[in-house]
């Protein structure tokens, strides 16, 4: 056995331990907690399986502090450990692990109360799953409280994150420098992200969003490229400024509906609010839009994008497009249009021309790059249009398709992300002219750039299909009482109908730039300069091969995936229909 196998081993040992620990730990507080409280709800926090994911990368940030900082393959392996254990914990109740193990315990035992708690997840629920809901912060009459759960809508995305977490994680085996700094910021930001999405308290759901703008800011700022310092604090001034006016909304939300706390269950409800005046309902949806707008990003509040992409390391790249895109969309989702359905159909015009003029503009700027992170970053800002026209659509196909396209920009893309970086890791460039016949030099790599890019395309029977067409279907056939709606002199069915032609278009524009692309990179003659390169090495082969399987599978048979979030779809479609309009 060689010494690094040897190492391996003894590594994996001391994690397996350490969960044993864990375990054995909590269960002695469990039982201890039956005659101390506060020990009892620190036991009961934990045995939550979603608090325990989304706590888990925050534990591990403060583990790593302790590590001596020349130790880098023992900071990189214990660093994957937590973010491969809240993968394991999702996975679990997806397939419904976790309950299975149930029957096999005593449930009396303290894992055995705990697996009773963590049931396989069934989307056709009215409500949340693993709700939590304990009083936080009691001041002045104000009662703001750590509320958590997930459903249709933030399931899937956790589990997203959770899985490119893991795979970004082992990507970032490539950064060399400051290796225990990086992996501590990184733990973060992975935690503030699952915290957004399972936080249902507009306090606490405002703590992670900003949590996970901190630590985006210093990977870039520091493991960045030549103008990363440029790229950073224009990303952070950007997502500030949309924070602000949030702030601003879930203020004047807070007192408008006269609740004594900050839960997104019970204020996003559309007869809370419709007692307001139009401007004070018209300053929340606009606060809460350029906060989505920005992160999502639309047009045009997209020019922070280009510059963090290119600028920040490959890992963050993929983390950027994959995860903390995704953010901007669930926040349409989850806080804009439940709360403001009304609002939604006024201004669906106005909303509907941004998406379209997202999803021209990046796929033709996109077309036009000399950069090849460039091209992938400004396919982002056409493939985010589409979600955003789905949303606009208010209807069960848009809301499924900007869902589905969620977890396949997130899949696609991140793998884009990716393969530059493994391109740029040998050449040191990123000159689409500079590189050709990649297809001859790295066959591997050239497998899974195919099956990434047709992706992002939307070829049929690959993930990234799905959305974009559900998205079209939603958008043409959108509700009947557009036709009430007269918009900048069209009226609205049409203006929809213009809309998804305009988004058939941009498809056609992707495949354009997409296979112009693929020509450049991976065909024709193998350039001298490379001949000889290495294909892909083993973290990268772990990093990549398993978001190509996902995408082909879901692709082929995207039933599971539909499953988790069609309800939520059909209930948030139901209540835009009781507006009244």
């Amino acid at each position: 056995m060689t010494e690094k196998k040897r190492t391996f081993l003894q590594e994996a040992t001391k994690q397996a331990a350490f969960l044993v620990a864990i375990v054995v730990v909590l269960a002695l507080l469990s039982q201890l907690g039956r005659y101390v409280p506060f020990i009892g709800s620190f036991t009961n926090f934990f045995r939550n399986p979603v608090n325990l994911s989304v706590f888990l990368p925050f534990i591990g940030a403060v583990t790593l502090l302790f590590f001596d900082h020349r130790k880098h393959d023992l900071i990189r392996g214990w660093a994957v450990f937590f973010t491969v254990v809240p993968l394991i914990i999702v996975s679990g109740l997806w397939l419904g692990w976790w309950s299975a193990l149930a029957q096999l315990l005593s449930p009396s035992s303290f894992l055995g109360e705990t697996m009773l708690v963590w049931t396989r997840f069934v989307p056709d629920v009215t409500g949340f799953t693993y709700l939590f809901d304990r009083a936080w912060i009691e001041i002045s009459g104000i009662s703001i409280h750590f509320i958590t759960g997930l459903d249709g809508l933030s399931f899937p995305l956790f589990l997203l994150t959770a899985f490119i977490g893991v795979l970004a994680c082992i990507s970032s085996f490539g950064i060399k420098e400051r290796v225990k700094e990086y992996f501590v910021l990184y733990l973060m930001l992975v935690g503030g992200m699952l915290g957004v999405f399972a936080a249902l308290d507009y306090f606490l759901f405002y703590v992670f969003w900003e949590i996970s703008l901190v630590p985006m800011y210093f990977l870039i700022g520091i493991w960045g490229g030549p103008r990363r310092l440029y790229a950073a604090i224009k990303f952070f001034l950007y997502t500030l400024f949309g924070s602000v006016f949030m702030l601003i909304a879930i203020i004047v939300l807070f007192l408008v509906t006269g609740m004594e706390s900050f839960s997104m269950i019970k204020l996003n409800n559309p007869e809370m609010v419709s007692t307001a005046a139009m401007w004070v309902r018209l300053l929340m949806f606009g606060g809460f839009f350029l906060a989505f707008a920005i992160k999502v990003p639309l047009f045009p509040f997209h020019t922070w994008l280009p510059d963090a992409h290119v600028e920040a390391p490959t890992p963050i790249s993929v983390i950027l497009a994959g995860i903390l895109l995704k953010m901007g969309a669930y926040g349409f989702l989850r806080v804009l249009y439940p709360t403001f359905p009304d609002l939604g159909y006024i201004l669906g015009a106005f909303i509907g021309i941004l998406a379209v003029v997202s999803i021209i503009y990046g796929a033709l700027v996109a077309m036009v790059q000399p950069d090849l992170k460039k091209l992938v970053a400004y396919s982002s800002v056409s493939h985010m249009g589409f979600i955003i026209l789905g949303i606009a659509s208010m209807t069960v196909d848009g809301y499924n398709g900007a869902i589905m396209q969620m977890i396949a920009h997130g899949l696609g893309t991140g793998a884009l992300f990716m393969l530059v970086g493994v391109v740029y890791d040998r050449t040191h460039t990123r000159l689409i002219k500079d590189l050709s016949g990649l297809m001859i030099t790295m066959p591997r790599f050239a497998f899974v750039m195919y099956v990434a890019a047709l992706s992002s395309l939307g070829l049929p029977g690959l993930v990234g299909f799905w959305g974009e067409f559900l998205i079209i279907k939603g958008t043409f056939t959108s509700n009947p009482v557009w036709q009430q709606i007269v918009a900048l002199g069209m009226r609205g069915d049409v203006m929809m109908r213009v809309f998804a032609i305009c988004a058939a278009v941009g498809i056609v524009l992707t495949a354009g730039y997409i296979l112009w692309m693929i020509e450049r990179i991976m065909l024709g003659r193998e350039h001298p300069r490379w001949k000889g390169m290495k294909d892909m090495v083993a973290f990268e082969y772990w990093s990549l091969v398993p978001i190509a399987a996902f995408i082909t599978v879901f692709g082929v048979y995207p039933a599971p995936m539909f499953r988790l979030f069609d309800y939520f779809s059909f209930t948030l479609a139901g209540k835009s229909q009781m507006v009244g309009f």
